[in-house]
């Protein structure tokens, strides 16, 4: 399964912006690489910004957790995650089986780079229309990281858990197999807790399959 993972900093501090020396940027490639490699993730895209990140992964292993545990942690813990490592490691950005068998890599790639193409250019005419100006990677470099992103974002709004590219039907069918899941999950955790140990759990179940040898069956 492929999944499209993003982490925000504090209370959108600018805790990630880069730096001369690039130290920072090094650091989120070394912490995302060492991570991938050890829980056997397939990393396909990823970007670093001042008050967040993405990711976009393929947890192969089915330890989408540990990953994040680890990757996260080094990533807080850069300056002490760093000292005593290996001075070089590789990270290998992989194409997603889906889209490879699809489309072929070459042909997967035209297509990204136009999509990509096409939203730069969208962002630039929406940001002509609305007087809102870039950065640009010189402000960027001076910027603080004590201080905060002012674009207006309301307090409590929703914020969705399936990104689905405006596709309502592929996003409601999302959530169903979610509240299948919980519902399932729900039920064998009651059955377990009264002792039936051979309940079986939902497929995607982590913490109960590795910690406690519950078993898993199909997906709901």
């Amino acid at each position: 399964m492929v999944w499209a993972l993003s982490r925000r900093t504090t209370r959108r501090h600018f805790i990630l912006n880069p730096d001369e020396a690039r130290q920072l940027e090094q650091a989120y490639w070394y912490c995302l690489g060492h991570a991938a490699q050890l829980h056997g993730v397939a990393v396909h895209a990823a970007c670093l910004m001042s008050t967040h990140s993405h990711e976009v992964i393929t947890d192969v292993r089915g330890e989408l957790s540990l990953f994040l545990q680890t990757f996260h942690r080094h990533m807080a813990l850069c300056v002490k995650a760093i000292r005593g490592w290996p001075e070089v490691i590789e990270l290998h950005l992989q194409m997603p089986t889906a889209l490879e068998l699809d489309y072929g890599t070459k042909l997967t790639q035209e297509r990204v780079a136009q999509r990509v193409k096409e939203r730069e250019h969208r962002a630039w005419q929406e940001s002509k229309r609305t007087g809102i100006a870039f950065v640009g990677p010189r402000r960027v470099l001076r910027q603080a990281h004590t201080k905060r992103a002012r674009s207006y974002e309301a307090f409590g709004s929703v914020n969705p858990q399936f990104a689905a590219g405006g596709h309502r039907e592929t996003a409601s069918h999302a959530v169903k197999r979610l509240r299948a899941f919980n519902a399932q999950y729900d039920e064998a955790l009651a059955a377990w807790t009264s002792g039936k140990r051979t309940v079986l759990f939902p497929r995607g179940t982590w913490w109960m399959r590795v910690h406690h040898g519950a078993r898993c069956g199909p997906a709901p």
